[in-house]
């Protein structure tokens, strides 16, 4: 069976009902959510980047050796 949604939340402080939108309680003003933590980028994601810097900057480096050294400009 689905787990219905959450559309209420109760404040901790003085327990009235909010809609589950708001961070902040509408009566007695407490924070309700503490900051959401944000989705760390996986290792494949920054290995990929990574590689794709080297590869430009080989490139280039390269390129710099093509135009300068090989034709003598």
């Amino acid at each position: 069976m689905a787990q219905p949604q959450l559309t209420e939340q109760h404040c901790p402080t003085c327990g009235t009902v909010s809609p589950i939108a708001f961070n902040v309680c509408p009566h007695c003003r407490t924070i309700l959510l503490s900051h959401r933590r944000r989705k760390a980028t996986p290792p494949w994601v920054i290995a990929l980047l990574l590689v794709l810097i080297l590869a430009a900057a080989s490139y280039a480096v390269y390129l710099a050796h093509q135009i300068l050294v090989l034709h003598r400009f």
